[in-house]
């Protein structure tokens, strides 16, 4: 998992309300969002808007008609750990709406490590501590409730090949983000594998997909708030400029996307398809 989710700045009422309810302050339909069934703004709040829980939201998507029970795709702020805590604690839940898997963008072999308590410090050191916390939380989560939990993010793109120091991992991560994290190809390649590798390992049921807000075809801000070479989006969020759709679109499976907030208490934006 790498940082690669811009800081959440968009504020509730440059978004439009989902169908039936009203947008906010007479919010026009956001520009920057194309090709989509509806797209709202489900805070907890008193903006006009649907007032959804994460819990009553994931309800209303999973069983949409239009999803044909594929599932639904979580973006997060790796920075923040609500979006992991909240999943972690509705696992019970997911499990009797029929979901039978859960991919989280780290490697497989991260995850392993993670299930097993037994991860080595070369790929741990990759991880901060609520990271590695939040993780642990949602992979013993969906194990005691007999759900499978994969890896979908590309393997190698990090060095696990030895101890680095705080200055060093900065600097690879700033490369990375220039040269291949923060560009359209680097984020299709990583997208068109992650899509692969779900289709092939993931169980019959229903399918939770946890990843960076950024591998969703939908951003939360038309604000230029995204650091390094990922700040392109800003410009074309939603769209399917380079060809680039996100791990969403790939799956053919709606999205909600973390903006602010606890685990108890979460803002979101979401999409139906």
């Amino acid at each position: 998992m790498t940082n690669d989710t811009p800081p959440p700045n968009s504020p509730a009422n440059n978004a439009p309300a989902a169908p039936g309810s009203q947008p906010a302050n007479n919010a026009q339909p956001n520009p920057f969002v194309s090709n989509i069934d509806w797209y709202g703004w489900a805070p907890e709040g008193n903006d006009g808007s649907t007032g959804l829980r994460l819990p009553e939201l994931m309800d209303r998507l999973l069983s949409d008609p239009k999803n044909e029970g594929r599932g639904i795709f979580l973006g997060e702020n790796h920075n923040e750990p609500a979006m992991r805590q909240s999943l972690a604690r509705l696992m019970p839940k997911l499990r009797l709406d029929g979901v039978s898997t859960v991919s989280i963008e780290l490697p497989q072999d991260v995850i392993d490590g993670i299930a097993k308590g037994n991860l080595a410090p070369e790929k741990r050191q990759w991880l901060s501590d609520d990271a590695y916390n939040s993780m642990k939380e949602v992979v013993d989560a969906a194990k005691r409730n007999g759900i499978k939990v994969i890896g979908h993010e590309m393997p190698g793109i990090i060095p696990t090949d030895r101890m680095y120091n705080a200055n060093e991992r900065m600097e690879i991560l700033r490369n990375l983000y220039k040269e291949r994290i923060g560009t359209y190809e680097g984020l299709n390649e990583r997208n068109r594998f992650a899509a692969n590798y779900i289709e092939e390992n993931r169980s019959s049921g229903k399918l939770v997909v946890l990843g960076g807000m950024l591998h969703s075809g939908m951003l939360l801000s038309n604000e230029p708030a995204i650091p390094t070479a990922a700040s392109q989006f800003h410009t074309q969020l939603g769209t399917d400029v380079k060809g680039y759709r996100g791990l969403d679109r790939l799956l053919g499976i709606p999205s909600i996307n973390y903006h602010h907030g606890t685990a108890e208490d979460i803002g979101m934006t979401y999409r139906s398809h």
